[in-house]
C-alpha cells in the first residue's frame, strides 16, 4: 500500500510540475513568442493604400512598407495571412495572425482587441459617379430613405457611418476590389471610401468625383493586436512607431501613398 501511495505521490508531483511548466509556457508574452519564433504574422485585406496584392501575389502598400521598418527592430520576419476587414478581429483572437495593420480603433473593436497609438489618418467621404451637387453636401442630406451606399464591410468608416446614416440602404462587399467591380457594373453610384481609394479609382477610370460631406470625417488608423493583460508588445510597437515618427520615416511612408500628407 505504501509503495502504491509513493507511486501515486510521484505521479501527482510530476503532474504538478507538468502543469507548472505548461503554465509557464502559456505565461510567455506575445512579444516573447514573436522573438522566439522570429516571425510576425500580419493580417492582410485588400484596401488601397494600406494593402494591395501585386501581380506576383505578394502584398504591397502602406502597411507592408511600415512592417518592413518595424520587423527588423523586433528581430523578426513578416508573413502575411489573408483575411477580411469583417473577420480581422476574430483572426487576432483565434491566433491566426499577430498584427492587423490599418485597423482603426472603434469602441466595439476595443472590446475585442488591443490597439497601438495611431500611425496616421485619412479623410473619408463619398465616391460619386454622377454630379449630385448639394445632394451630398452634408451627411444629413446624404441620409435619405431609398438611397443606396456601397461600402466595404467591416471598415471603420462603415462601422462609424452606419450609426449616423440610418435611412440609407447599405450595399456591402468584402474588399475594395469588389467595390470597384460593383461601381463599374453600374449597380451602385455612390460608395463610402477614403480619399486615397477614391483618388485611385478616378485616376484609373477617368470618371467620378470625391465628395466630402460636412462635417468632414477623419479616420485615424492603428495597428491591432490580440487583447492581453501584458502590455509588452503594444508598448514595443508604440516605441518603434514613436521613433519612426521622430526620424521622419513615418511621414515618408505616408507621403509615398498620400502625397498631400496624413
Amino acid at each position: 500500500m505504501s509503495n502504491r501511495r509513493s507511486v501515486l505521490s510521484t505521479l501527482a508531483g510530476a503532474g504538478v510540475l507538468a502543469a507548472i511548466g505548461e503554465s509557464s509556457a502559456q505565461a510567455k508574452s506575445d512579444l516573447q513568442q514573436l522573438k522566439e519564433s522570429k516571425v510576425v504574422r500580419v493580417g492582410a485585406a485588400a484596401a488601397f493604400p494600406f494593402y494591395e496584392r501585386a501581380v506576383d501575389g505578394k502584398w504591397q502598400g502602406l502597411v507592408p512598407d511600415l512592417m518592413q521598418l518595424i520587423a527588423p527592430v523586433l528581430g523578426v520576419t513578416v508573413e502575411y495571412v489573408d483575411t477580411t476587414w469583417g473577420t480581422a478581429a476574430a483572426g487576432l483572437q483565434s491566433n491566426r495572425f499577430d498584427i492587423m495593420g490599418a485597423f482603426n480603433r472603434t469602441p466595439e473593436r476595443a472590446q475585442a482587441v488591443d490597439f497601438t497609438r495611431p500611425v496616421g489618418a485619412l479623410h473619408f467621404g463619398l465616391l460619386s459617379l454622377t454630379d449630385r451637387g448639394s445632394d451630398l453636401a452634408t451627411w444629413e442630406s446624404v441620409d435619405k430613405p431609398g438611397r443606396k451606399i456601397l461600402s466595404v464591410d467591416g471598415t471603420s468608416s462603415y462601422r462609424r457611418m452606419e450609426k449616423e446614416l440610418r435611412n440609407v440602404q447599405w450595399v456591402l462587399v468584402q474588399s475594395f476590389e469588389s467595390l470597384i467591380l460593383e461601381i463599374d457594373s453600374g449597380r451602385s453610384e455612390v460608395a463610402l471610401c477614403s480619399s486615397t481609394e477614391a483618388g485611385k479609382y478616378i485616376q484609373q477610370r477617368k470618371r467620378g468625383s470625391f465628395v466630402v460631406p460636412t462635417p468632414s470625417k477623419l479616420a485615424e488608423t492603428n495597428l491591432a493586436i490580440r487583447k492581453s493583460t501584458d502590455p509588452q508588445l503594444r508598448e514595443a510597437l508604440n516605441a518603434i512607431v514613436d521613433n519612426l515618427e521622430k526620424r521622419g520615416d513615418l511621414d515618408k511612408v505616408w507621403a509615398k501613398y498620400v502625397p498631400k500628407g496624413k
